[in-house]
């Protein structure tokens, strides 16, 4: 099982034009200060994070224009998307992501690798409530919007799993970090 897209609207610094990033067997994601590094690998976390904070969309992930104010009396929405493929099926490896998936899995083309699309779609309300769904794309027209959805069961979801350490910009979280790590360490060797 690989990701081998990553689709983003309204999350973040990504606008509502959404934006595609194509990931091969191994990805860097470089870029200067505010290219969106960050966003990418948190609009992940929120989708597969291994803790409820980490998979719960705030409302400062909603994108909002440089120089504007939240638009008042609006709904926010934002959606994420990953497409997981599934090279092993082609190769014929029996793996134990395969049975998890196969009810949802498809092929755009004859010869093509079998793959799986996930869509978080996020919500606020204007009263700042927040509703989010993780969703299996089942169907899309010929743009690629979605057009019949399934929800993801919470036992596939955590198959699927983002263990993200967002950088620390404090010098002084990371010397309480590594002090911590550093008195709890000899304990993990007992």
């Amino acid at each position: 099982m690989q990701l081998a897209v990553v689709r983003i609207s309204n999350f973040w610094s990504f606008g509502p034009k959404p934006v595609e990033v194509k990931l091969d067997s191994m990805t860097y994601l470089l870029g200067p200060n505010g290219a969106g590094k960050t966003a990418v690998l948190t609009a992940l976390a929120r989708m597969f994070g291994t803790t409820g904070s980490m998979r719960a969309v705030l409302p400062s992930d909603f994108h909002v224009a440089m120089g504007e104010a939240p638009a008042e009396g609006e709904v926010a929405s934002l959606w994420i998307e990953a497409d997981f493929t599934f090279p092993e099926v082609k190769e014929g490896e029996a793996t134990a992501a395969v049975p998890i998936f196969f009810s949802h899995m498809q092929l755009q083309s004859a010869g093509e690798v079998p793959g799986v699309r996930i869509r978080l779609t996020a919500e606020m309300d204007v009263s700042g409530e927040i509703e989010q769904r993780l969703e299996y794309v089942l169907a899309a027209d010929e743009d690629g919007t979605p057009t019949q959805l399934r929800g993801m069961p919470k036992l596939d979801r955590q198959a699927i799993q983002v263990h993200y350490l967002p950088a620390r910009r404090n010098p002084a979280d990371h010397i309480a970090y590594s002090a911590a790590s550093l008195l709890v360490s000899p304990a993990l060797l007992i």
